[in-house]
């Protein structure tokens, strides 16, 4: 049925349904028995263990895989800030970690047959200074799902 190991799922911009479309893919699969794993690499506007957060997107695609992998690994950035990620990184005064975000995908690979992946804003949104939302996907060697307004 499937081709590919998993799909990265970003949008023209930020609100555009991108976890509205990661959740539906979500549900689809589980109804075909896939054991399908979730991450979204980088979140902000939230805590450290998205407890307080009832807008987390990471907590709500982890609380309807049926999945018991950690936040930890579904989310391994998650900034206080709520600002884009290069501006939230540096309002706290911390550089993204990458190399974090590459394990713990390449760990959640190993552990499930599918991987949906949910990106942060869209495609040309900096997490570094040199380092774009498309070079992120681009090294997770996923296709691409672009959501956008109609």
């Amino acid at each position: 049925m499937l081709k590919s190991k998993g799909y990265f799922i970003t949008g023209t911009d930020t609100n555009v349904g991108k976890t509205v479309v990661t959740a539906c893919l979500l549900s689809l699969y589980r109804k075909h028995g896939i054991d399908t794993g979730i991450m979204k690499p980088i979140e902000t506007g939230v805590d450290q263990e998205c407890s307080s957060e009832a807008n987390s997107d990471a907590k709500f695609l982890l609380s309807i895989s049926g999945n018991k992998d950690s936040i930890g690994e579904v989310c391994p950035i998650r900034l206080k800030p709520a600002a884009a990620p290069l501006q939230a990184s540096r309002i706290i005064g911390q550089d993204l970690d990458i190399s974090l975000i590459l394990k713990s995908f390449h760990n959640l690979q190993l552990k499930h047959d599918q991987m949906l992946v949910e990106g942060v804003g869209g495609l040309l949104v900096p997490l570094t200074a040199d380092y774009l939302v498309s070079d992120l996907i681009k090294d997770m060697g996923l296709p691409l799902i672009i959501v956008s307004r109609v």
